[in-house]
């Protein structure tokens, strides 16, 4: 269930910040009813452990990306149709680790494609 929470947080903050609304830690605290400390946690995340390429911009007093073609590793539906993988936490490093970098290749394919979680 927190894997899911973690994924819509996730999802819905990509969404603003693509619409070009510059979302912070008080719009997602907001929007999910959880403390300003908890969304900066989950931006920071974001950033830090998905690689999103997440820059503040002080005069709108949000986030944008640095790169717009960035686009979220992909996931598949399991055997039961969940699109949540049962160990989210431990594939997105498994995806981390796969990325190697944003620039170059990685087996072949560019590196900003979108990663399948297995």
């Amino acid at each position: 269930m927190g894997e899911q929470i973690f994924l819509e947080h996730f999802l819905w903050f990509d969404q603003r910040v693509r619409e070009g609304k510059y979302p912070n830690a008080r719009h997602l605290a907001d929007e999910f009813e959880v403390t300003h400390k908890t969304a900066q946690r989950h931006i920071e995340y974001f950033r830090d452990r998905l690689l999103a390429p997440l820059v503040f911009d002080h005069r709108r007093r949000g986030y944008s990306y640095s790169q717009p073609d960035f686009q979220l590793p992909v996931v598949r539906p399991n055997r039961t149709g969940s699109s949540t993988p049962p160990s989210w936490s431990r594939r997105i490093e498994t995806w981390r680790f796969r990325s190697v970098a944003w620039s170059g290749s990685v087996g072949g394919t560019p590196a900003r494609s979108s990663v399948l979680l297995r």
